[in-house]
């Protein structure tokens, strides 16, 4: 989902596709861009670095003998899945579609995507410091907007029983007719010293949570979260026996992000799904 895209081209780039389980022995991958009909568009060979630092149940799946552009630009349906030894072992359905400027002396043409963008999200913390920042990352675009809204300056609350209990401090703004990917934490507003939303702090009481991004003060999506038994409950495609195999999410993943192998950390994710 991470993949960059880019709009003007209806293209995308492969370089670092993080795999969990990785297979054993030296198996030929690909990653392999498929219409919905299973017509193959195009595929890029695949070459898998593990261990992934210091976690041995971590590779990193790297283009194998070019840069790993994948041409796609034409709208319609398609799906993303890498495969080994001609198996896919995870697949991503999505569209795309072409959107016209409407400016006549300045003629536009971009491609927009559709698919688990719009729905999908996740909290996530660190797994050696349950008490470090409560983490959620999250996708947007203008398109999800009222009409007319200008200098789109989003935030996130998070409700429970009707209540506002947390926040993020600062608003993002969004600028992407396709989708904008997010990273944020929660403070607590109500609280005179800045504090940082914790998984303890969620986990404190058991009910459902809700997620509300706002534009401008005026809420627009929402995603539901449960907490049951002290525990923030995972989704359904986390658990190690989805079927299909293709549907599994990993509900942990390294956080590769310092670019740093020494700073590299394990993370748990909590998937959350759009109300």
């Amino acid at each position: 989902m991470e993949l960059r895209f880019y709009e003007n081209q209806g293209n995308f780039l492969v370089e670092n596709l993080e795999v969990v389980f990785p297979p054993a022995g030296n198996k030929k991958a690909s990653f392999v861009v498929t219409r919905a009909n299973g017509d193959v568009v195009t595929t890029v060979p695949l070459r898998l670095e593990t261990p992934l630092a210091s976690y041995s149940m971590f590779g990193m799946y790297l283009p194998d003998g070019g840069p790993g552009s994948v041409n796609v630009g034409e709208p319609g349906d398609y799906v993303f899945s890498v495969h080994v030894d001609g198996q896919p072992i995870t697949t991503l359905p999505f569209s795309m579609k072409r959107e016209a400027g409407n400016d006549p002396f300045n003629p536009t043409n971009t491609f927009v995507r559709e698919g688990p963008w719009r729905d999908l999200a996740h909290f996530s913390v660190r797994s050696d410091q349950p008490d470090s920042h409560l983490e959620f990352s999250w996708w947007s675009s203008l398109r999800e907007l009222p009409a007319g809204t200008k200098r789109a300056l989003v935030t996130l609350h998070i409700m429970h029983g009707g209540q506002e209990i947390a926040a993020t401090r600062s608003p993002v703004v969004l600028t992407q007719t396709d989708w904008q990917f997010l990273r944020q934490e929660f403070h607590f507003p109500a609280e005179k010293q800045v504090r940082w939303m914790t998984l303890a702090d969620i986990t404190k009481r058991d009910g459902e949570y809700t997620v509300v991004a706002k534009v401008n003060g005026t809420p627009f999506k929402s995603y539901r979260a449960e907490v049951k038994g002290g525990q923030l409950q995972r989704h359904p495609r986390n658990a190690m026996d989805t079927q299909p195999r293709t549907a599994f999410i990993s509900p942990r993943q390294v956080d590769t992000t310092s670019r740093s192998t020494s700073s590299y950390t394990m993370r748990d994710l909590y998937w959350v799904t759009k109300k």
